[in-house]
């Protein structure tokens, strides 16, 4: 129903709901009906309201890291690769625990960052990630013996799910970047309800905390500026 307001001429199932694309667009493009950021903020808080009603049925896991840059573009272009790869580890296992804990069973369905509507998996680093974790003593430990498919890579939004995922990650990014400028957030992770977090810290070691909207302070040591 969201969908469908700010696009009113299109099936929802029809498009796919990347938050990054609606908070940037211009109102005059005709792209979405959000015609100023006003609206975008009010459109912003009532997904967020949708996400906090559905739990505890929808448990969401957030994994989150930051790294100083260098100046190289070679070098930046290696720890950004770096960084993915550890993120892509850690959201695997901290997943599997939880699932397997709770006696559950795990199917992990990505977005594809690359066209994948032939079905061709584009994400071969993340399939070699994958190999290269599955024989490891620690997942063998986690999965308790249960029957772990590799991941699924999908085309861009064709799971709603992946569409929620994808506003929780831009609603936490932009919760660390309001802090680090010290600026108020429009829609802030809080209003997304109790979820789990996990955190690269700054001396590499990982932490994790069951919160309403991500621990700024916890993890990072942030302060958050009230709305």
């Amino acid at each position: 129903m969201l969908k469908k307001k700010i696009r009113p001429g299109h099936e929802p199932d029809s498009w796919q709901h990347h938050f990054s694309e609606i908070w940037s667009s211009d109102g005059r493009d005709g792209a979405f009906d959000l015609p100023n950021r006003e609206a975008k903020v009010a459109y912003a808080k009532k997904f967020a309201d949708v996400i906090r009603q559905a739990r505890p049925h929808l448990f969401t896991i957030n994994v989150a890291s930051c790294i100083s840059l260098p100046d190289s573009k070679i070098e930046r272009a290696s720890h950004i690769r770096t960084q993915k790869q550890e993120i892509f580890c850690i959201s695997l296992l901290t997943s599997l625990q939880q699932l397997r804990t709770r006696k559950l069973g795990v199917r992990w369905t990505f977005d594809n960052v690359k066209d994948s509507t032939s079905g061709i998996r584009t994400e071969g680093w993340a399939q070699e990630v994958f190999r290269g974790l599955q024989y490891t003593r620690l997942f063998t430990w986690l999965s308790a013996g249960s029957t772990v498919l590799e991941p699924a890579f999908v085309s861009p939004g064709s799971n709603f799910l992946l569409e929620i995922a994808d506003f929780i990650s831009y609603s936490v990014a932009r919760d660390f970047e309001n802090a680090t400028l010290q600026k108020k957030s429009d829609f802030p992770s809080t209003l997304l309800g109790q979820g789990l977090y996990q955190a690269v810290l700054r001396d590499g070691s990982l932490d994790f905390k069951w919160d309403h909207g991500v621990p700024l302070k916890s993890f990072w040591g942030l302060r958050r500026v009230p709305a």
